[in-house]
């Protein structure tokens, strides 16, 4: 069985080339094993494991979100380990902050603008404040515009050319630019791979 690392990056190189983003794949893999990740899991054919949240089970095989490093925010760990289940059946987003964990160092920064539509109550912003959002960032030649997987919201990304020394996700967050304004006047999501 492969350890988590391992399947993470055979996951994400085998749909590199039907990605709508072939290029964020390969930032990722460049620094793979070392940047903080989130795999969510689809349900699929299983149901939920009680008292496991972001868990479930066939009866055989138990499958669950991952989250790497542990204690993100404080002191990250992390001791790569086997995965258990068919990870390629159950994956179903892959994501990354843009903060490498292990060298404490910010690689990237991701924001995500939801579009009202489709969203709960209170989350995202309308087409018009999107349509203004991506006139403004297009405009900064070091950001990197791209449409949702679903296309009604934007992801930007900004890559260091050189990485910022960071000591934990805290300390990478708060260095997004503008992180609170933004955050509380757009709705933004911590901006992931999807």
């Amino acid at each position: 069985m492969p350890t988590v690392t391992e399947a993470i990056r055979s996951f994400l190189t085998a749909r590199r080339a039907t990605h709508n983003g072939p290029d964020l794949i390969d930032l990722y893999l460049e620094h793979a094993s070392h940047l903080e990740t989130q795999v969510n899991v689809a349900a699929g054919n299983g149901w939920p494991v009680d008292g496991k949240r972001g868990s479930f089970t066939d009866g055989i095989d138990e499958w669950f979100n991952l989250r790497i490093p542990s204690n993100a925010s404080d002191k990250p760990h992390f001791r790569d380990y086997e995965i258990r289940y068919p990870f390629d059946l159950h994956a179903e987003a892959i994501g990354s902050t843009g903060w490498d964990w292990n060298n404490r160092t910010s690689r990237f920064f991701g924001y995500d603008f939801d579009s009202i539509t489709g969203h709960a109550a209170g989350v995202g912003v309308t087409v018009d404040e999107l349509d203004r959002i991506r006139e403004a960032a297009q405009a900064i030649p070091w950001v990197s515009v791209r449409r949702s997987t679903g296309g009604k919201g934007l992801h930007l990304y900004v890559v260091l050319s050189e990485g910022i020394e960071t000591e934990n996700h805290a300390v990478h967050a708060a260095l997004l630019p503008g992180s609170a304004a933004i955050y509380r006047r757009y709705g933004l999501r911590y901006s992931s791979y999807g």
